[in-house]
């Protein structure tokens, strides 16, 4: 059965380095190597996943691995 509640569009709102940054993230990449990677400082990417946006994009991710 589907659930009642629409899936948000996950990455509706971040940039291609957020969203490259998640791809490497939930593939179990170090936050050093995403960085770099994507040519940010390490804050950056930390502040990044203090972003509502982020945090639920992520999470999304891991709740289709789940499933």
């Amino acid at each position: 059965m589907a659930s009642a509640e629409p899936q948000p569009k996950a990455t509706v709102g971040l940039s291609g380095k957020q969203i490259t940054a998640l791809a490497m993230l939930a593939s179990g990449e170090g936050t050093i190597k995403v960085a770099a990677h994507v040519g940010v400082d390490r804050v950056t990417l930390w502040k990044w996943g203090k972003l509502p946006a982020f945090q639920e994009a992520m999470d999304g991710i891991k709740r289709a691995r789940i499933d």
